[in-house]
């Protein structure tokens, strides 16, 4: 099924103009930060993530936003472990 255009955009926006880090520091849940580690700005961006998450943990990876098809297994183990670690 693919998104109908309106709706891809509508997330787009709100994904790119919101804000909602103030959030971060209430989720009381295990939280996995899945992180591009090719570059050093998106790096820091991610540990800021994770230092106002109480309950966060960070995996790296040396791949743009396509690590998920590009380090398949790893990532398939980093989230099988968290989701065993609870």
């Amino acid at each position: 099924m693919k998104t109908p255009p309106w709706i891809a955009y509508a997330i787009l926006t709100d994904f790119t103009f919101r804000d909602a880090s103030d959030v971060l520091p209430t989720m009381n849940v295990p939280t996995l930060v899945l992180a591009p580690g090719d570059s050093q700005a998106r790096k820091k961006a991610c540990e800021y993530y994770l230092s106002q998450l109480p309950h966060g943990k960070i995996a790296y990876f040396e791949a743009g936003h396509t690590f998920a098809y590009t380090q398949s297994e790893k990532f398939n183990k980093v989230v099988a472990d968290f989701v065993r670690e609870g």
